[in-house]
């Protein structure tokens, strides 16, 4: 056997024992008359319209926060960080930390004693404290870090967890330092997936298209794997990636997004925008929002979510221990650098803000406030069984639709009589073209044959008055 016949062997032998790659590389299983959702997107359609006959819901609430410590130490622990009231505890807890280490030597060697530090101080500050919650997962780049807690009682079933990294700060050589970029963790929640993306963009008031690029970069390179359970193997991923992003039913993205206030072009002032900024009128700087700018002209962050206005303060920038307003030499002008959006897949994923965003104003460990919020969202719970035998039903049902989709024209006549037709004497005949499908009509004329160009349609003694026209549902246009 000559040695391209035995690589070709051995390709085909591999294939055949990866069983995770066989159960997506062909249709022809025993599994071909079930429901794989992503095989068939009008079947998909039709199954979430569906999903109340093979589905059950149940609601879970999820705490997202944010917060930029700018380097310091964690104190013990931070009362005030999450809400301790019984109707705002959350089964799950995802917060996002920046600048957790900003000391050189992070960059160079791995040191992970200030990450335990905040590890333990988050998990104290949980309703409850530490004994309460247990952690799902975590990520860690650099500075920029990740974790997402579950409630000891909560009856979730968590599973697929995977975590993933994005570096897109300063070049070195070939490789990116992770001063910038973003950590990711992705996790199914009974049978919805779900993504946490904790992210920081690149800083200062003229990097704005550095930190679109930051976005296109995180969004782009968050790209999850299967971990092979073959050989022992339990972390080489194999070489299909099996989720995206946007392949999440729900994304949680936050961070220290560092989008500024462009007021300066609209010559206002620093003064004057820490005036309107500490007053109760500070949400009428939101219009100056660079993201927002940003996510209007669809730049950035297409299809997520947020409040029309923040309610709150601007979380930048402050002297550290206190409540003011940046006081150093560059004082720089306060802006809602702190964010927390969310993107659903499907319209009939129910996720909801179920309380205001919050800054928490009274941690001054850092120059940033923490920002928090409290969503509830409605995981799904497949019943297999009934999955599939809706299925079969979901396949006509869909072909029945795509059958409507048709276009469907019909015709007032079918032969067009002039009568008698005199020299010089005009004569006028309607046709009645009626769409009577469910979709649009682009309907047109066919040019004659041997016609000397591509729009002669018919003699030149006769004018037809509607050569092309798209035709809506159920209308009716004369010719």
């Amino acid at each position: 056997m000559c040695a391209d016949q035995q690589r070709k062997r051995n390709a085909v032998t591999r294939l055949f024992r990866n069983k995770a790659t066989m159960a997506t590389t062909t249709f022809y299983t025993k599994q071909r008359c079930n429901w794989i959702e992503g095989r068939d997107a009008k079947v998909d359609e039709v199954m979430r319209e569906w999903m109340h006959k093979f589905c059950t819901l149940q609601d879970v609430k999820i705490c997202v926060s944010t917060f930029n410590v700018n380097g310091k130490s964690p104190q013990s622990v931070f009362p005030t960080w999450f809400s301790q009231k019984k109707e705002d505890i959350a089964e799950f807890y995802a917060v996002g930390l920046q600048e957790m280490d900003l000391s050189v030597g992070t960059y160079i060697i791995d040191n992970t004693k200030k990450m335990e530090g905040w590890v333990d101080a988050i998990h104290c500050s949980l309703p409850g404290g530490r004994t309460h919650f247990n952690v799902v997962g975590s990520m860690r780049l650099v500075g920029i870090f990740v974790i997402v807690f579950q409630a000891a009682h909560s009856k979730v079933r968590v599973s697929d967890v995977n975590v993933k990294y994005v570096a897109t700060g300063i070049s070195v050589l070939v490789n990116k330092l992770g001063n910038k970029g973003g950590t990711a963790i992705s996790m199914k929640m009974n049978d919805t997936w779900v993504c946490f993306v904790n992210a920081h963009f690149a800083a200062g008031n003229n990097e704005l298209e550095r930190r679109n690029q930051d976005f296109r970069d995180i969004y782009n390179d968050v790209v999850f794997y299967p971990r092979s359970q073959q050989d022992g193997l339990r972390d080489r991923p194999l070489e299909v990636p099996v989720m995206c992003l946007y392949d999440h039913d729900v994304v949680f993205w936050f961070g220290d997004l560092n989008y500024r206030l462009n007021t300066d072009i609209y010559g206002i002032s620093n003064d004057e925008v820490r005036r309107i900024a500490s007053s109760e009128k500070f949400g009428d700087l939101f219009q100056y929002c660079q993201l927002r700018e940003q996510m209007a002209r669809g730049t950035v962050f297409k299809d997520f979510q947020e409040p029309k206005v923040l309610p709150f303060r601007p979380t930048y920038k402050y002297d550290c221990g206190t409540n003011t307003w940046d006081t150093s030499e560059k004082g720089r002008v306060p802006a809602w650098t702190d964010r927390i959006l969310t993107y659903k897949k499907y319209p009939q994923v129910g996720l909801e803000l179920i309380r205001p965003m919050e800054s928490v104003e009274t941690i001054t460990i850092s120059d940033h406030k923490p920002v928090r919020a409290l969503f509830n969202l409605k995981v799904k719970k497949i019943n297999e069984s009934g999955a599939n035998s809706v299925y079969e039903e979901a396949i006509r049902e869909s072909d029945r639709r795509a059958n409507e989709e048709l276009p469907q024209v019909q015709l007032s006549l079918n032969e067009v009589d002039f009568g008698i037709v005199n020299y010089l004497e005009p004569k006028t005949r309607s046709v009645i073209v009626q769409n009577v499908g469910k979709s649009k009509v682009r309907f047109s004329f066919k040019v004659r044959p041997n016609a000397q160009n591509n729009q002669e349609i018919c003699e030149k003694w006769l004018m037809v008055s509607c050569i092309i026209f798209m035709n809506e549902e159920e209308m009716k246009m004369p010719i």
